[in-house]
């Protein structure tokens, strides 16, 4: 089936302080890079779709001024504060939020705030949950890419645009083009050790279409306004 999506615009939700080595296996826990809190726009046929939603306000993270479209879909790459932070603004009932069956029931379950869980965050009333188990089509042009090992429930997102045009956002698969050009794995991750990660890693290579980390900032400082 074609593609349903027209264009895909990139959203910096804001920047944090991070140690290299919570996005680089071995890297310095003293080096800090600012990086971004990412998301994805992708006006579709059916609507705009949120990819990721960035942190709550009270987290402290240095938020950029983002004005959202009306949003039909939201799908998650995880549920940690940064990505999921957002969601209160979806608490309609109606609003449809996918992610893996397998991310919310860590989250709910087992995962604590020191691994940056926050329950209030996605504990919300009125979240309208659709739950993926695996690899699976959101919509024509979108598909979710189990990729665990981050956290045990991770997904990165295949976009192919009406124009054919394809992109991967990985999210914290990968979180800085380091992680990709020499396969390294991120430096922290649930229930696997973090060399464990590249994995994933090479699964999105395999794919051949351009691969996007989720926090590099130079990367996401180039980044075009939109594709299509």
């Amino acid at each position: 089936m074609k593609s349903c999506i027209r264009r895909v615009q990139p959203v910096i939700f804001g920047w944090q302080q991070t140690p290299e080595s919570v996005s680089i296996c071995g890297g310095s826990p003293t080096k800090l890079i600012r990086e971004p809190d990412t998301g994805a726009l992708l006006e579709t046929d059916r609507g705009w779709v949120l990819l990721d939603t960035g942190s709550h306000p009270r987290m402290g993270t240095e938020l950029e001024p983002v004005e959202l479209p009306p949003i039909s879909i939201v799908a998650l790459s995880h549920l940690q504060y940064d990505h999921a932070g957002g969601l209160h603004r979806f608490a309609d009932g109606r609003t449809p939020i996918y992610v893996q069956r397998s991310e919310y029931e860590f989250a709910t379950t087992s995962a604590t705030e020191a691994q940056a869980y926050y329950r209030a965050d996605y504990t919300v009333p009125d979240l309208n949950w659709q739950f993926l188990d695996g690899d699976a089509e959101i919509l024509p042009g979108l598909r979710a890419l189990f990729t665990p090992g981050h956290t045990p429930g991770h997904q990165s997102f295949l976009v192919e645009l009406s124009s054919g045009r394809q992109l991967i956002f990985a999210f914290d698969a990968a979180d800085l083009e380091e992680n990709i050009d020499r396969e390294i794995g991120v430096g922290e991750a649930i229930g696997v050790t973090p060399a464990e990660t590249v994995s994933a890693i090479r699964r999105l290579k395999k794919l051949g279409a351009p691969i996007i980390p989720g926090h590099d900032p130079g990367v996401w400082r180039a980044l075009p306004r939109e594709w299509r």
